[in-house]
């Protein structure tokens, strides 16, 4: 395993963690929205990992499958059960099934983007 094209998913997954650790008094209070800006949040930061897991499978292997994918998804939604966990032990944080539903279809997004991401690139011909 090269640690080259593995940083980037070590390295969010540490940022997802120390978010997920940090008391909810440091947090920066969103604008009231009529929707939950935290819940965004929770999407994007699992998309960005399920969108670095795949690209790190496709560059060692060439290529993706179906099970390849699912087993993604599976993994950062189980990490995200595991951060939810985590925040039981964080003054003022909570596990919150809302926030863990926003994990998973991050998780499945990102993937989604991905695989539209490198199609488009092999359509212009790069």
């Amino acid at each position: 395993m090269k640690f080259k094209n593995y940083w980037p998913v070590v390295l969010w997954a540490v940022v997802i963690f120390g978010l997920h650790i940090m008391p909810s008094d440091r947090i920066p209070k969103p604008p009231d929205w009529s929707f939950s800006v935290d819940k965004v949040v929770h999407f994007f930061l699992f998309a960005g990992l399920s969108f670095l897991m795949l690209r790190y499978r496709h560059l060692k292997q060439g290529r993706w499958d179906g099970m390849m994918i699912f087993a993604i998804v599976v993994f950062a939604s189980l990490y995200g059960v595991l951060m939810e966990a985590v925040q039981l032990a964080v003054p003022g944080r909570e596990f919150n099934l809302v926030d863990l539903v926003a994990d998973v279809l991050g998780a499945l997004a990102g993937n989604f983007i991905y695989v539209r991401f490198v199609k488009l690139k092999k359509g212009l011909g790069q």
